[in-house]
């Protein structure tokens, strides 16, 4: 029983066409119908199912009523779970409508890496600079540019985290609405 070798992961080159390194910001709504009577069992499985694929519940606001009955939810997804996630979550009550996009954002990360990667390359220069400054007015001028950097260095890490963040989770609305008499949801 011969298991098929992966294929092997070719070279980057910078903007291959391999998938392995583009980064895709996805984000989907999906509105699912639920009559009044079942809101808070469906809003309780639309949790279920997140947590179940490795997500979480970024915001949610449930109404149950006699009159009035719906429900938003804005999730995270991994994007590796994603696929399973939206089935299972379509799973729950007729789907009236569903969208989806998803933006590319490679470049923006290949930016941020190199920016990240040139800022830490000056950060050591100046410290070897500092270590043999001859004078205290050479030397404090050198740590207003470390602490120049240092901030600099910050604000791209936090930016990287927020790409990967926003990359590696898709954004899922999901809104529950009930069937009005008249049949049309609202």
């Amino acid at each position: 029983d011969m298991v098929a070798p992966t294929q092997p992961v070719p070279p980057d080159r910078g903007f291959a066409p391999g998938q392995s390194n583009r980064r895709i910001e996805r984000s989907f709504s999906l509105e699912l119908e639920v009559p009044a009577n079942e809101m808070s069992r469906v809003a309780d499985d639309v949790t279920t199912v997140t947590n179940r694929h490795g997500g979480f519940v970024l915001s949610s606001s449930v109404v149950s009523g006699e009159d009035d009955s719906g429900g938003d939810f804005s999730l995270r997804i991994p994007a590796d779970r994603l696929r399973p996630a939206l089935r299972d979550l379509a799973g729950l009550a007729p789907v009236i409508r569903q969208s989806q996009e998803g933006r590319d954002v490679t470049r923006e990360h290949v930016t941020t890496k190199d920016r990240l990667q040139a800022a830490r390359a000056e950060r050591a220069s100046l410290l070897r600079r500092l270590e043999v400054a001859e004078t205290d007015e050479e030397a404090e001028a050198l740590r207003r540019q470390l602490d120049l950097m240092a901030a600099e260095i910050n604000g791209l890490r936090a930016q990287m985290r927020d790409l990967r963040l926003r990359t590696d989770y898709a954004v899922v609305n999901v809104s529950l609405l009930t069937a009005g008499e008249d049949g049309s949801p609202g």
